[in-house]
């Protein structure tokens, strides 16, 4: 693998240091940076804690307002100019069936009435999943056991060391193919062991070489739960559905141990820890996979932009057929980025802005 200083640059292929969104040793997520400077402006006013429950259409099917649960209470934000959902690939699907905004039969199977018939709605969901390879480490120079107070200080006093870290600090995009061009796997190299999405903290030091499957070709979709929504909706990602995608992870499986057994980790590789013993064949590495694979939290396409009959929003975010109302997340996406979702979705929010604007 070649190396290469910049994933964003003229070329994505090969390995490096992950670029960061971060402000004086903190992640300066969408919310610090765009709408905490402005949240005191007299013409924006939040809700905190607040569940949206449908989109109110009139008699034209365009937006009137939205209908919400606040503190126990129904309230309605009624829309001056147009409704704006911004919910992610999870809620913004949700709340349009809920609303009356979405393939028929589901519509009608939950006894919610069809206000506007839309097909994709809910389809079309992707994700990029992931399965990391676990060692420990034979020296203790990883994140595992850095929680202590000279690490708090020095981040409390100078915002630098390990508390700065987004675990995930390097890594590399291959295209398995040596004749494509676009990476088809993401490897996020942590000094830590990642363990069930972080939430297992194992007592020993390790590290964990994640591979991930960047151009996934299974699709699943969003579905009702019921017509309460206040009931979480059925999320079907059809993971490894396709024959693509479990060959793709394979090889993702089969590089990750090779790159762990390059001479430049001999000093710190110790026995595997997760799975406990590496697999040898295809079989084995398919039902690690199956056992052990996790979301990447990139849900996006459920939504999605296009001019067909499964198209949900047109080329400014506008939901066909409904007027004064636009998904701005996501969802729109018709095919998932060869890379981490956080800047493209910041770029569909700069898009939907200029839109909105050129349109007032």
């Amino acid at each position: 693998m070649a190396r290469n200083e910049d994933f964003n640059g003229a070329n994505q292929l090969g390995a490096g240091f992950f670029h960061v969104t971060q402000r004086r040793g903190r992640r300066a997520s969408t919310a610090s940076a765009f709408l905490h400077p402005v949240i005191k402006r007299p013409n924006l006013s939040t809700r905190v804690l607040a569940h949206a429950t449908r989109v109110q259409l009139d008699k034209r099917n365009a937006a009137e307002g939205v209908w919400f649960r606040h503190n126990g209470r129904e309230h309605f934000a009624q829309a001056q100019r147009e409704v704006i959902l911004a919910g992610g690939s999870v809620a913004s699907p949700h709340l349009l069936m809920l609303s009356g905004i979405g393939p028929p039969d589901e519509l009608r199977r939950h006894h919610i009435p069809v206000q506007h018939g839309l097909p994709g709605v809910g389809e079309n969901l992707q994700d990029h999943l992931a399965a990391g390879v676990m060692y420990r480490c034979r020296r203790s120079v990883s994140l595992d056991k850095s929680e202590n107070l000279f690490n708090l200080l020095r981040y409390a006093l100078f915002k630098t060391g390990p508390f700065c870290t987004n675990v995930a600090e390097a890594g590399a995009f291959v295209a398995t193919n040596p004749a494509d061009l676009a990476a088809n796997l993401q490897f996020h190299f942590a000094p830590a062991l990642y363990v069930d999405h972080g939430f297992v903290r194992p007592k020993i030091y390790g590290l964990t070489i994640t591979p991930t499957l960047v151009s996934p070709q299974s699709r699943g979709r969003i579905r009702l739960h019921s017509s309460d929504p206040f009931a979480a909706p059925l999320i079907e990602p059809n993971y490894l559905s396709e024959h693509h995608d479990r060959s793709i992870l394979k090889h993702g499986i089969e590089l990750a141990i090779e790159i762990a057994h390059q001479p430049a980790f001999a000093p710190y590789l110790g026995a595997p820890f997760e799975p406990e013993k590496e697999p040898t064949s295809h079989a084995d590495i398919e039902s690690f996979i199956r056992a052990q694979a996790e979301s990447l939290y990139h849900s996006v396409g459920t939504c999605r932009m296009g001019n067909d009959e499964l198209a949900v929003v047109d080329s400014r975010l506008r939901v066909r057929g409904i007027e004064r109302l636009r998904v701005v997340d996501a969802s729109i996406m018709p095919t998932i980025v060869n890379g981490n979702t956080n800047a493209a979705c910041t770029m569909i929010g700069e898009l939907g802005a200029r839109a909105i604007v050129a349109e007032t």
